[in-house]
């Protein structure tokens, strides 16, 4: 659904400024769309069912 990539982005992006997931999501967007990079990010309920499983 999600690529390796955008999920890693967000995760790293999410431990550097200590966002919210909903805010992280739409911050991560924004700054796709700014840089011209075709990723989404994923959606907030995706990344916190995911990294439940991923060991940091």
């Amino acid at each position: 659904m999600f690529s390796n990539t955008s999920f890693e982005t967000t995760r790293m992006v999410k431990g550097i400024f200590k966002l919210l997931l909903c805010r992280l999501e739409g911050f991560l967007n924004s700054v796709f769309t700014l840089m011209n990079v075709p990723l989404r990010s994923p959606t907030y309920t995706f990344i916190s069912k995911c990294s439940k499983t991923v060991r940091s």
